[in-house]
């Protein structure tokens, strides 16, 4: 997949609009998200394609950005070693909270999130979903999609201009100053 392929985009290769529900249609995620009180401007959204927003969700539920990064090398490593038939307890969504909702709501998501966490989910699940998400299962897709994010968080919409003009001069130094930034970058939003 190439790296500018997980962004929603508007239109079908056809010219025609895409279906509201296309895994392909455009969505816009809250890169922290509502439910932990993120808010909805142009530096908390990220354009991206419906499927790959989802499969985000189902990884990580409602983490934020940069909780994800911080601890995306060791969910890399329980994710992609050993076999696919192996159970995953997927601690990394003990920082998972619901900060909005009734205390109903919050309950119910608690059960859920405790329940993946004690009762763990398929590997084979986990990779499909990241496959889905990140477009392969090298981190250094997922750092790019990372660096994307992070010139949105910076920069707003102007950022994905930004990226596309670079691409075609990136540097090794400006990927590295990008990638060492992200965190901070991601809770200024």
């Amino acid at each position: 997949m190439s790296r500018r392929a997980h962004l929603g985009r508007g239109n079908d290769k056809h010219g025609g609009r895409k279906r509201r529900n296309s895994k392909d249609s455009p969505s816009r995620h809250h890169m922290i998200p509502r439910s932990r009180n993120g808010n909805g401007d142009e530096y908390n959204l990220f354009p991206w394609n419906r499927g790959a927003h989802i499969a985000w969700h189902c990884l990580f539920s409602n983490m934020t950005v940069p909780e994800v990064w911080e601890n995306l090398d060791k969910i890399h490593k329980i994710i992609w070693s050993g076999s696919a038939n192996d159970k995953v307890h997927a601690i990394w969504l003990e920082v998972c909270t619901l900060e909005r909702g009734s205390p109903g709501d919050k309950r119910i998501f608690n059960d859920a999130t405790t329940k993946r966490i004690l009762e763990g989910e398929s590997k084979a699940k986990l990779r499909d979903y990241w496959v889905a998400c990140f477009g392969e299962d090298s981190l250094s897709a997922v750092q790019d999609l990372f660096v994307d994010m992070m010139m949105v968080a910076m920069f707003g919409r102007q950022g994905l201009r930004m990226i596309s003009h670079l691409l075609n001069h990136t540097n090794k130094k400006f990927r590295v100053w990008a990638l060492r930034n992200f965190s901070a970058a991601c809770q200024r939003s």
